[in-house]
């Protein structure tokens, strides 16, 4: 087994990105589990934000589970950050 270098230290930037800076992917569209994901809450509670109108997609996608149940339109939400200009 390779040893990693005595000199290397993992930073922040070798991790996924944290809430609040701008990764490149911030114009894909999330779905509701990555959207929650990103922003740090239970899918729960986001689905609650969903519902009370504080969150609302941009757009929505049909994916077909074939066995699972047949196609299912899935909500689609931005990940690019509100008044940010990044």
């Amino acid at each position: 087994m390779h040893s990693p270098s005595p000199t290397f230290t993992p930073t922040r930037s070798t991790r996924s990105p944290a809430v609040g800076t701008c990764p490149l992917d911030r114009h894909v569209p999330l779905g509701p589990d990555q959207a929650a994901r990103r922003l740090g809450v239970r899918r729960v509670d986001f689905d609650a934000a969903v519902r009370l109108g504080f969150l609302s997609p941009v757009g929505t996608v049909e994916i077909d589970y074939k066995r699972q149940g047949g196609v299912r339109v899935v909500p689609l939400f931005s990940a690019f950050p509100v008044g940010s200009a990044c």
